[in-house]
């Protein structure tokens, strides 16, 4: 017994010592479309997807691991109706949902975890496409604003009654980041060439003021700019940005990492560093006042375990190079996601994949016709194939199963534009490999 006991843990020790961590992917199907994810405790997470006309409710109680869909409504999808979920939702816990529609001012409200919904309208504004939903906050159950291209949209009672008032466009022209100081007080950034000065407005004397002071640059160098925030405590905001190397490097920026300790009146920066892909920073989140994840462009994403003062480059993968995707923590689990390319859960990855590149080999080639990634393994695996576009969007999922002998499938490049295409296979859900090719017909 006592043998057994220590084969046991033998075996726990060297499954452990031998653990990498990779980025996992969690399977939505692939034609839903990921528009907001919020993470309620250590555990449980919510999710909102568009698939066509049809919004969808994921829930997840083992910090994204697994994925249940809780709930599917319909919404208008011709005429003058609203078309698509749009990326500005906004969940607030597991009870509270607000879904921003595109491209009118439009929200459909959930009070009870996405059992029923009920679509809200802004009077005269919510007809006019071009006057869409930039971003929307609730500050709690009650007081909340929705930012649109033209307006500020407030609510103190849930949204059954509302004010509009008109954006000062001198100075106030910018999606986001927007947030609560307090319950009468939003602050807004100033929309210019990259900024970090925020201006107040207030819900009781509809008052404009500027609100922060600003961090300017040194002599010869560009804008900081802050691009999202989040709030750690009622004084400590977090925020993440770029700055732009030089008017001769276009999309080549700085990561920056902000903070305030004073409600974001002032503000610094703790963290600079240029690293590939350079696109900058766009959000970052914290599980906690030390462990933290911020992402940007090209699948860039980044782990801090000291509150955002030294960091570790985790950029996800090169199929989905030029998209940008968001970020969150859930309990000890970094998590990122994109509209078209699914939810990814950074882990421990034992088991099925130890060693496996070691045992097979990997063949790319492409005919005037066709492109074919051979897959040689001596072993009888499963092995599934993602391909999407420049953008990131999912085109083709193919699964190749050396049970049966076959080792390669191809794909029919009459079928798609020309342009370059991504590509990642995975086994057992976890990363083998990735790559690239151009059609260039």
């Amino acid at each position: 017994m006592k043998y057994f006991i220590l084969c046991v843990l033998f075996f726990a020790t060297f499954q452990l010592s031998n653990a990498e961590k990779q980025w996992v992917r969690k399977h939505f199907e692939s034609n839903e479309r990921v528009s907001e994810i919020k993470v309620v405790d250590s555990t449980k997470i919510v999710a909102l997807l568009e698939c066509i006309g049809v919004s969808k409710v994921y829930k997840s109680y083992d910090s994204g691991n697994s994925w249940t869909n809780t709930y599917s409504y319909n919404h208008p999808m011709n005429g003058d109706s609203v078309a698509l979920q749009s990326i500005g939702s906004f969940i607030l816990d597991s009870s509270y949902f607000y879904c921003c529609m595109f491209p009118k001012p439009v929200i459909d409200v959930t009070t009870d975890g996405g059992t029923t919904f009920k679509r809200i309208e802004f009077g005269n504004i919510s007809s006019d496409s071009k006057n869409y939903i930039y971003d929307l906050n609730m500050l709690d159950s009650l007081t909340g604003v929705i930012v649109t291209v033209k307006n500020i949209i407030v609510t103190k009672d849930g949204w059954k009654t509302f004010v509009i008032y008109k954006k000062p466009y001198e100075y106030i022209n910018s999606d986001m980041p927007t947030f609560f100081v307090d319950s009468l007080n939003i602050a807004l950034i100033k929309q210019s060439a990259g900024s970090n000065l925020f201006y107040k407005f207030n819900i009781m004397t509809q008052e404009w003021s500027e609100y922060s002071i600003e961090v300017n640059q040194k002599e010869n160098e560009k804008p900081l700019t802050i691009i999202g925030i989040e709030k750690q405590s009622d004084s400590v905001l977090m925020g993440a940005g770029m700055q732009k190397v030089n008017d001769s490097t276009k999309n080549i920026h700085y990561d920056l990492i902000w903070k305030s300790t004073d409600k974001g009146v002032t503000w610094e920066v703790i963290y600079k560093k240029l690293k590939d892909p350079r696109f900058g920073l766009e959000e970052v989140h914290f599980t906690d006042s030390l462990r933290g994840i911020a992402g940007g462009g090209g699948a860039k994403y980044m782990l801090t375990e000291d509150g955002g003062y030294s960091w570790e480059y985790v950029t996800l993968m090169d199929y989905i190079y030029m998209s940008s995707g968001s970020c969150a923590y859930c309990g000890d689990y970094p998590l990122a996601w994109f509209p078209a390319g699914g939810v990814f859960r950074y882990e421990d990855v034992t088991g099925i994949t130890e060693g496996i590149l070691e045992e097979i080999s990997i063949i790319p080639y492409q005919t005037a016709t066709e492109y074919h990634l051979e897959i040689n393994d001596p072993k009888a695996r499963e092995y599934e194939i993602i391909f999407t576009d420049a953008s990131g969007k999912q085109i083709l999922t193919q699964t190749l199963n050396t049970a049966i002998a076959a080792n390669t499938s191809p794909i029919d490049l009459n079928s798609l534009n020309s342009g370059t295409y991504f590509y990642m296979i995975t086994c057992n859900n976890s990363l083998i490999s990735t790559g690239k090719f151009v059609n260039a017909r």
